[in-house]
């Protein structure tokens, strides 16, 4: 079983001859930079605000209105962070590293109420505006998990982003939408099981090369070139 996630198919999508290095054979170190572990410092932070009542970092003090804002939202409900959800490939829930895992997905934030749920995805960085299917993989897996959901409200959260008007990307999604996003992954996870099926991970070159690839030249002639 060929287990996939939103980042596994932009890993293979971005360049499928550095996953398979780097995730397949773990053959090449890809060590986090910076901006990756600041990333995984504000999780960890916003993590233990939620989980344990814990005072944000300093950096990210400044968000506390918004984060107690979410807690008071969550009353009469259920708040959950850093959830870990996994599926088998019949959609039904499973463990996170089973046998039969399928797909996994990680909410940040989530309130759950009856029938509606609001997440929240912690970003860091400059503001994006490209499509949101991060944010309709969580979704239709918590439509799976959650058996008594029929909406929801999936959001990225732009903690770097100056202006409050422009700090929340909001999507909603029903149940009944589910079987359509579904059938929008299934090309993508389809061309990962035939890389992993036929041995076969093409080179990418892209101003990525050259100073983003830990891939080395000895692996890839594409290493350290296209500026």
């Amino acid at each position: 079983m060929i287990a996939w996630s939103h980042s596994v198919l932009e890993s293979v999508e971005t360049c499928a001859w550095r996953h398979y290095q780097t995730k397949v054979l773990k053959s090449v170190i890809d060590t986090p930079g910076e901006a990756m572990m600041r990333g995984r410092a504000v999780h960890k932070s916003m993590e233990n605000r939620v989980k344990h009542g814990k005072p944000l970092t300093p950096e990210l003090i400044k968000h506390e209105p918004l984060v107690q804002r979410l807690i008071d939202i969550s009353k009469g409900g259920r708040l959950e962070a850093e959830t870990q959800m996994a599926l088998d490939q019949n959609y039904k829930p499973t463990s996170w590293f089973g046998k039969q895992t399928w797909v996994r997905s990680i909410t940040d934030l989530s309130i759950l109420k009856g029938a509606r749920a609001f997440v929240a995805d912690w970003k860091t960085g400059k503001r994006k505006t490209e499509a949101t299917t991060q944010l309709k993989l969580s979704s239709v897996v918590m439509f799976a998990t959650h058996p008594e959901l029929e909406e929801v409200r999936n959001s990225f959260v732009w903690l770097d982003e100056p202006d409050p008007t422009l700090r929340l990307t909001v999507e909603t999604y029903t149940r009944d939408q589910a079987p359509d996003i579904w059938r929008e992954f299934l090309p993508r996870v389809a061309r990962l099981e035939a890389a992993h099926a036929s041995g076969q991970w093409p080179k990418r070159p892209s101003g990525l090369c050259k100073n983003h690839c830990p891939v080395p030249r000895s692996v890839c002639e594409h290493s350290g070139k296209f500026a």
